[in-house]
């Protein structure tokens, strides 16, 4: 709350209770805001945005589910192995049985406060309407860099694409190491 002291003509700003009492005994007078202040926002709602995008070097489709309150964030990429997943199951324990639990888009869900969220009817069409990558074409040649998992080192990350998705195989030990296991120190040429 916002007052300007009667006697003093100072402006502050004081919690609610202690302006609406000040207000009351007649020290000061509540001040409303000015018209072109700008409205404090309102607080975010804990809600999930569903979005379906293209991967950016293999264009498979993608579902991003992100909350910006509480700043979780997932990602479901459509690949060819998608008629595979529908029929593929988990045996998950439900109230004192084995149910099973299929994969796939349809079937994809995130748990978000405490809750299974499943995926909406809306964004599955939109899913449906990119299509779902042959299994022929879709992985041929160097395998896009989404699906490699990095390592942290650019160099490393260019030569397993180079290598057609198979690491480099790694460098021969230092001297160091070669005294440390009592291998035999290979000198330099």
């Amino acid at each position: 709350m916002h007052i300007k002291g009667i006697k003093s003509g100072i402006e502050r700003h004081v919690e609610r209770s202690e302006g609406e009492w000040l207000v009351a005994e007649g020290i000061a007078v509540e001040v409303p805001p000015a018209a072109d202040a700008p409205k404090t926002p309102a607080p975010l709602a804990c809600a999930l945005r569903w979005t379906v995008t293209r991967m950016a070097r293999s264009e498979f489709p993608c579902v991003n589910v992100v909350c910006g309150h509480c700043r979780t964030e997932t990602h479901y990429i459509v690949d060819a192995r998608e008629p595979w997943r529908r029929k593929e199951f988990q045996l998950r324990w439900v109230n004192g049985a084995y149910v099973k639990e299929f994969g796939g888009a349809a079937n994809f869900y995130v748990w978000h406060r405490g809750q299974r969220e499943v995926i909406p009817p809306a964004i599955l069409e939109q899913v449906r309407a990119l299509g779902i990558p042959n299994a022929e074409t879709a992985y041929v040649g160097t395998p896009p860099l989404e699906f490699l998992a990095a390592s942290g080192d650019a160099i490393v990350d260019q030569l397993t694409i180079q290598n057609g998705g198979k690491r480099p195989a790694d460098p021969q030990p230092g001297r160091v190491i070669q005294y440390m296991t009592g291998q035999a120190i290979v000198k330099d040429t």
